[in-house]
């Protein structure tokens, strides 16, 4: 026996235990010497045990780069509470899918062993930033948390009506809501179901009765729109206290604070709510020079038209997105002096009140304030319900990767430009190109659209179709566009046919008068779509005759670029109309090349294909 060499004296022992047991012998005094020897053998099985971890490298790292380790797998393998798949508590990860039980992830790197238990309970913010996402009895952890600020950090999603949270977790966050650094409590979901709300159980009192003195971050959103009225009263509680609270976002939901030391405030709901009055609302811009970010949807209350006081400096504002009628948010930007480096987006909701003007014009003195002539981008958006434009101006320009054919190519992120404003009108059904003229024409009169190099055109609604002559009167406004981008636009034959120089036995200076675009040098569809076999759709011929006027009225296209290029046979395409395109063009850039759309053309055979594309 092998262990009878190195553990003689236990060897003997068990001898002696079977022996006496077998003779039915076996005394008290032999019993309690084996308990003796079975709790010094599993001490020195522990000093083994350690002696074996520590030849590992990770465990001779010091505690403190051990949390680190654990702060980092913290991001990556998320704890969460083990709730029914209905509810998610915790991070904001799919959970639908997930079974019932306890999830501990980075925690169970303290189960490997004592010295990365010790190193996971000497990191107490790690707890205490993790309070919501890593038990049912939650309230057991505040021990691991010692004294380290919490963070209140909850999704809920509310999906049915036994959504309910658990008593006892509510009292939980309460509890810690006057000690947390952060928090945030997201909700969403079923409107009718307004007795699951984590929001609703929370009072808005709760933060009127104590003080949080080391708050910074609070935000409180729900998709449960409040009563106006509630909302209103809400004000006259008493005001909260906290006076490191640097960032606000309330979505459905109101409290009475004092804004002076804010930065971000965003107030927003689902439906229109005023419960600020335009004095409150003013004040509250007063109070607040701080701001660098500023959003308000359907809380802005009607201001007048002039601010007889003079506007509110804010002199670091970056960013303001407002979302409102016309007549509020013309009201609004009336008030505020920011820099003209500030960013505007402005969404205008017009389809609730019909005595709203439906055009841009009374926003142009807004736009005559914000340097327009620098700004060399202009992006128009089209669709069946949504219209608008932005302003971009030139930006260094970084390292962009492959061109994608999903999404909007020109202005994109690392093309060169960066974003100044941004407007969108909601409109009747398919008005969008009487919204687009109508916004071109007030925009001619606040800027010289002569500086506009680069023209983005984004047509959301592929049941809409534009004529020729639309175009035309599109792009009679911007005669200095150097570059034209194109995306998310099926129907587009006609506007090919604009840029298309007619045919003339005239004067050339006739010839150059019908230009349009005559600056064009860089096309830039994200899909160029040549299937179409009907003189309603857009054809390789249309396209080549557009390419060949223009170059023979000595106003070539010299770049065309484009994520995928669809036409009815891949392989002659590429043996003949892609080299008859760079005999017209002197650069040419294809990604793709593909009978169908991934994301359009789901089944069917070429000819179907064809067919719903010609319809």
């Amino acid at each position: 026996m092998n262990d009878a060499s190195r553990f003689p004296e236990a060897s003997a022992l068990i001898r002696q235990a079977n022996d006496a047991a077998t003779a039915g012998r076996l005394s008290p005094q032999l019993e309690q010497r084996i308990d003796e020897d079975i709790l010094e053998l599993e001490g020195a099985l522990q000093q083994l045990r350690a002696a074996r971890n520590a030849c590992r490298p990770l465990l001779r790292l010091p505690l403190e780069v051990l949390g680190e380790i654990a702060e980092i797998l913290v991001s990556i393998w998320p704890a969460y509470t083990g709730y029914p798949k209905s509810t998610v508590i915790g991070f904001s990860f799919d959970y639908s899918t997930r079974g019932p039980g306890l999830k501990l992830g980075w925690v169970l790197l303290g189960h490997v062993c004592h010295k990365l238990r010790s190193a996971l309970l000497a990191r107490t913010d790690l707890w205490a930033q993790n309070i919501c996402s890593l038990s049912r009895k939650a309230n057991a952890l505040l021990s691991y948390c010692g004294s380290a600020l919490t963070h209140i950090d909850m999704l809920h999603d509310i999906k049915g009506y036994a959504d309910y949270i658990p008593s006892s977790f509510i009292d939980l966050v309460v509890k810690c809501l006057p000690t947390s650094r952060m928090i945030s409590i997201k909700e969403r979901g079923r409107q009718d179901n307004s007795g699951a709300s984590m929001l609703r159980s929370i009072k808005p009192s709760t933060f009127s009765v104590v003080p949080y003195p080391h708050l910074e971050h609070l935000s409180l959103q729900s998709d449960i729109q409040p009563n106006q009225s509630r909302a209103t009263r809400v004000l006259t509680l008493p005001i909260m206290v906290a006076p490191l609270l640097r960032s606000l976002h309330l979505k459905n939901y109101t409290l009475p604070l004092d804004p002076s030391g804010l930065t971000s405030l965003t107030l927003e709901f689902n439906e229109p709510t005023y419960f600020l009055s335009s004095g409150a609302l003013l004040g509250v811009l007063r109070r607040s020079p701080q701001l660098i970010q500023l959003k308000l949807h359907n809380c802005i209350t009607e201001l007048p038209q002039k601010a007889e006081a003079g506007p509110v400096p804010m002199t670091q504002l970056e960013t303001v997105d407002i979302k409102d009628t016309l007549r509020r948010c013309v009201g609004i930007l009336c008030h505020l002096a920011s820099p003209t480096s500030t960013q505007y987006t402005l969404r205008i909701d017009n389809t609730t009140d019909a005595q709203e003007p439906t055009h841009l014009e009374p926003l142009v003195p807004f736009l005559q304030t914000r340097d327009t002539p620098s700004m060399t981008g202009l992006g128009l958006f089209m669709g069946s319900t949504e219209s608008g434009f932005a302003l971009y101006k030139s930006a260094p320009l970084s390292v962009s990767g492959k061109l994608h054919y999903s999404g909007p190519s020109l202005f994109s992120a690392g093309h060169g430009y960066h974003e100044q404003v941004h407007i969108t009108f909601t409109h009747g059904t398919h008005d969008g190109g009487t919204q687009v003229q109508r916004i071109i024409n007030s925009l001619s009169t606040a800027t010289d659209c002569g500086t506009i190099e680069a023209l983005g055109i984004i047509l959301w609604s592929g049941s809409v179709s534009y004529s020729s002559a639309f175009w035309k009167s599109i792009f009679a406004h911007f005669p200095g566009v150097a570059t034209l981008s194109i995306a998310f636009m099926w129907n587009y034959a006609a506007l090919y046919d604009a840029l298309a120089v007619p045919f003339s036995f005239g004067h050339s200076s006739d010839v150059q008068d019908d230009i349009m675009l005559p600056r064009l040098s860089y096309l830039w569809p994200d899909v160029l779509d040549l299937r179409a076999t009907s003189l309603l759709g857009l054809t390789s011929t249309r396209f080549l005759r557009m390419l060949s006027s223009r170059s023979q009225a000595g106003k070539p296209i010299g770049r065309l670029r484009t994520g995928m290029l669809l036409v009815q046979d891949p392989v002659e395409a590429r043996e003949e109309l892609v080299p008859s395109i760079e005999e017209l063009v002197e650069l040419v850039e294809i990604d793709e090349v593909d009978e169908r759309h991934p994301d359009t053309d789901i089944g069917g055979s070429d000819s179907e294909s064809s067919d719903s594309d010609d319809d």
